[in-house]
């Protein structure tokens, strides 16, 4: 099993999928709400590492992601309070992103993928095997990418370019139009699995035709294609991910 993909799918789910807007605002006033996602976060990395490495690496690198993911949350919060625009915002997020993403990494390559006693018995479980391992964490991993951290990016980036009043923090409030873009790249991400290739075109002609009216307003068209291309980009770059 490959560690890096492991690490990466539980940092999706921890830094995206467990932290609503309730606990994203805890977090932004509050070292408590700081310290609930920080353990949020550090415990599935642990599911991952417990299959790996012996028990001491297993201890360092917990409390090193701990630490590490508790000082660079509280780091960005502090700055994005004092520096007040979307264009931090925006950078802000990628440099956070970039660095969790390198320090798992780091983990990967410092552990490597060697199985512990409890991650051979993950490994040898019948139905995993015969499904395959490696093809099951892509598909997982694809998956993930293409929902709620897609919608995120998204909107970092929708305010960078378009220059929004309001600051957009890295949970997206729950509407149809986010609804509607992650129903759109998974569609574009299953029709690719299945090599339907010609009729992702059927799914944007069809997403055009609902927004026909509102198309005729410069603003919005230039948004609306920008969002379209940018999700359909994703749900490429996924694909490509378990091709």
């Amino acid at each position: 099993m490959d560690i890096l993909k492991l690490l990466l799918i539980v940092h999706l789910i921890g830094d995206f999928f467990l932290q609503p807007v309730k606990l994203v605002e805890q977090k932004k006033n509050s070292i408590k709400g700081l310290i609930i996602h920080t353990l949020i976060y550090t415990l599935m990395i642990v599911l991952v590492l417990l299959l790996f490495g012996n028990i001491w690496e297993i201890i360092f690198w917990t409390l090193f992601i701990f630490v590490s993911h508790t000082l660079i949350d509280n780091f960005r919060i502090k700055f994005t309070k004092k520096i007040n625009n979307n264009y931090f915002s925006f950078w802000s997020f990628i440099i956070d992103q970039f660095i969790h993403v390198l320090l798992l990494v780091t983990i990967s390559l410092v552990i490597k993928s060697n199985l512990n006693s409890i991650g051979n018995v993950v490994y040898n479980i019948t139905f995993l095997k015969e499904i395959g391992h490696n093809i099951i964490i892509n598909y997982i991993l694809a998956f993930l990418i293409v929902l709620t951290p897609a919608s995120v990016f998204i909107k970092h980036f929708f305010n960078y370019i378009f220059n929004k009043q309001e600051i957009c923090e890295n949970v997206e409030s729950d509407n149809v139009g986010a609804l509607i873009g992650m129903l759109e790249r998974v569609v574009i991400l299953l029709l690719g699995v299945l090599g339907l290739y010609s009729s992702i075109a059927l799914v944007l002609t069809a997403k055009s035709l609902a927004r026909f009216k509102q198309l005729e307003k410069k603003d919005f068209a230039e948004k609306y294609l920008v969002g379209t291309l940018m999700s359909l980009i994703i749900a490429i770059l996924a694909l490509v991910i378990i091709k």
